[in-house]
Formats: C-alpha cells, structure tokens, sequence
C-alpha cells in the first residue's frame, strides 16, 4: 500500500484480503520484476500502458502464459494500484483487453496435450501407504506423510487446511496444530479447521473415523504420530524433526517421486489436491448408497439445500461415513497388500 497511508488504517484494509489473496498480489509484483530484470524495462507505478503491454507479450512469448494467467497478473496488478491509491486505467482499457483476447484466440488454434488430475482413490492410497513403509525415511518421516495422505483423503480436507505453506515457519491460524485436534471418544477424532475457504467466522469442523480392514486407517494414523512426537499443543502437527515442516509443494513432490516408479508418467496427475475429491469420487460410482447430500455434507461444500458440515451432529455425520466405508469396502479388497505403517 502507499506509504502515505497510516499505518492503522493499512492493518484495517489488509484484513479485507485473503492470505491466498496477498499470495497472489505477491506473485504478479514477483512477475513484474523479472520481467523487468529480464528486458531492462523501467517498471515503475502507475505502469504506463506499453510497459503492461509488454509484459503481457513476454509472459506470452517467453514464460507461455495462457490469457487466463495474463488476465490474472493485470487483475492483481490493477488491486496494487487501486491499494496505492494511484490510477489503474492502464490494466483496463482497450488494447489491454484487446491483448488478452488475441492470446485466448491464439490458444484455440494450439492443440497442447491435456494435464489430466487423477482422483486419489482407495487402491491407489494403499499402495501410497505401501511405498511410503518401504522408504528408507525416518519412521517419523513416515509417519507424517502418511497421516496427512489418510486425513486427507478421509476428511475430503484441503492441504492448504493441514500444512503450512512455508517449510521453515507458519502461521498458527492457518496450519493444523496439535491443539485444534480433540477426541471425542476412543475411535473418533474432532480436527478444528480455523480458517476454512469459506470464511466461517467460527471455522468447520472435521470429524475422522477408524476404517478397518485395509490397512488406511486414518484413527490409527493419528494415534500413531502422536505417540512419536511430543505433540507440543501449540505447534504444528506435521513437523519432522529437524524442526522444518511439510508443506504442499513437498507433499506433491512426495507423491511424485513414490508413485513414479509404478504409474510412470501417470503419477504426474496426482496432486494434493486428487485427496479432496476421493469421497465424492467413490460416492459418485454408487449413487444407490449414497448420494448429493452425503457427498455436499462430508465434504463441506456449501449449498443453499443442505445443511452445512459443521452442523450436522455427530451420529448424522457417522452414519454418513458408515456409508462411505461400505462403498469403499466395495471398490478395494482387503487381500490387497496393506501398508506396514
């Protein structure tokens, strides 16, 4: 923001942003000054018209940016001048848009192969978790990685929701603590997400179930990691020992390097976020057990027709997951081999 503008005021209307919201900000200043270090352009603010449009040009020619990303860099680009207090006209007259427009049509006469996501799915969890017991890490290591593998894809939950972005610190409202992990009773544990994606003032609530007979239990997971740590309540439960932390871009790097060796290539199609939609994904191929309001309900999807995750009572969200692991059992069989974790 200006530097004209007090700093009360500044702390005010940065709460009005996201935490992704300023990583995006973030992201297009880094971008403008690449390419300013990389063409020797004068980028200074307000950017002048043909500064911007060269810098369109370049992510376009040099960084093959898609109009979608271009589009992106200007948005954020227009915020910073907005929050300087400085005119933005620049990011929103003709040629601009004009610009973007022409990178769009461009792409529909590029034929590009398409990046597939896959979907993380009990068979493929398994043999995860059966790569992750033959490393050569720490238990601990391992311990970390597979706990987070099964929260996730049992709790439909975001890894934004679990791990700090940065491996060296972390913000205590945004990374999964010790504390914000309570169990109800001997089988079932309560995980407290404080700053969910749909901005619930009091935050949602996930509640994670034992799932017996294949080797994935996310209960026996969580139970396991805590006894190999000191599960310190004010820090943050994926912490290796080492004192760094495990963070998405690790996870998906993880992901890679295990599953590699028996996809191939493939294995480039999952990320962390093929997690997020396993349930849904399962539920979907039995539509006769289970349906739209299961699916809304445990994951936590907003809708104007179902009552949100955080409200529904625990027996409600019990019965919900005595389905999913009826069509789970359905789609895996317990002869297959089980991770030694």
């Amino acid at each position: 923001m200006g530097p004209d503008l007090p700093v009360h005021i500044a702390d005010i209307i940065a709460a009005s942003y996201a935490k992704s919201s300023w990583c995006k900000l973030s992201s297009a200043l880094n971008a403008l000054n690449n390419f300013a270090t990389e063409t020797k352009f004068n980028v200074t603010f307000p950017i002048q018209q043909i500064t911007l449009l060269n810098f369109a040009a370049w992510g376009h020619n040099v960084k093959n940016w898609k109009a979608s990303t271009i589009s992106a860099y200007i948005s954020s680009i227009a915020t910073i001048h907005r929050l300087r207090n400085i005119d933005d006209s620049s990011c929103n007259d003709w040629l601009t848009n004009q610009l973007i427009q022409g990178v769009e049509n461009m792409e529909m006469y590029t034929v590009n192969p398409k990046e597939t996501r896959k979907v993380m799915t009990l068979p493929l969890l398994i043999i995860l978790g059966n790569q992750i017991a033959t490393s050569d890490w720490t238990e601990l290591s391992k311990q970390l990685v597979w706990t987070a593998a099964t929260l996730a894809f049992f709790g439909s939950m975001r890894f934004g929701e679990l791990l700090p972005e940065n491996k060296n610190s972390y913000c205590p409202d945004d990374t999964l603590l010790w504390s914000d992990i309570k169990s109800l009773n001997k089988d079932s544990f309560l995980i407290h997400v404080k700053t969910p994606k749909s901005k619930a003032k009091e935050g949602e609530f996930v509640d994670i179930f034992p799932f017996e007979g294949f080797g994935v239990c996310p209960v026996a997971a969580l139970k396991h990691l805590k006894s190999l740590c000191l599960s310190d309540q004010a820090k943050p439960v994926f912490m290796f020992s080492d004192g760094h932390f495990l963070t998405k871009n690790c996870m998906n790097d993880l992901i890679k390097q295990l599953m590699t060796p028996l996809l191939g290539p493939e294995a480039s199609n999952l990320k962390c976020h093929s997690f997020r939609g396993a349930i849904p994904s399962a539920i979907g191929k039995c539509p006769a057990l289970a349906g739209e309001k299961e699916t809304k309900g445990w994951g936590r999807w907003s809708s104007s027709a179902y009552l949100l995750y955080s409200r529904l009572k625990l027996d409600q969200k019990r019965s919900i997951f005595q389905k999913i692991s009826t069509i789970l059992g359905l789609q895996a069989s317990p002869q297959q081999s089980q991770p030694r974790l």
